[in-house]
């Protein structure tokens, strides 16, 4: 587990710890966060990038992508684990 703010340091601590899963916190607006969510996607062994808010997904549109998404208020060890599972079902 680490808490990394800077986007360097986080990228670069994915591709060297590879970690299954990274949770980041987005806010309406943060194109910054979003950005960083593109560049850990991108990294050879991606982990899967699970975007959280204390915004529900409907406030953001189209902004998350195909990103799996938990709203803070759902936040859990069983819907973080579902919506990973969710996404690393082969489709």
């Amino acid at each position: 587990m680490a808490d990394l703010a800077l986007d360097d340091a986080a990228v670069a601590a994915a591709d060297g710890l590879l970690p299954s899963a990274v949770i980041i916190d987005v806010t309406p607006g943060d194109h910054h966060s979003l950005q960083l969510a593109r560049r850990l996607r991108r990294l050879p062994r991606a982990p899967t990038v699970l975007l959280t808010s204390s915004a529900d997904r409907a406030t953001f549109g189209s902004a998350l992508e195909t990103f799996p998404f938990v709203a803070k208020s759902d936040l859990c060890s069983e819907a973080i684990f579902n919506a990973i599972r969710t996404e690393d079902t082969p489709r």
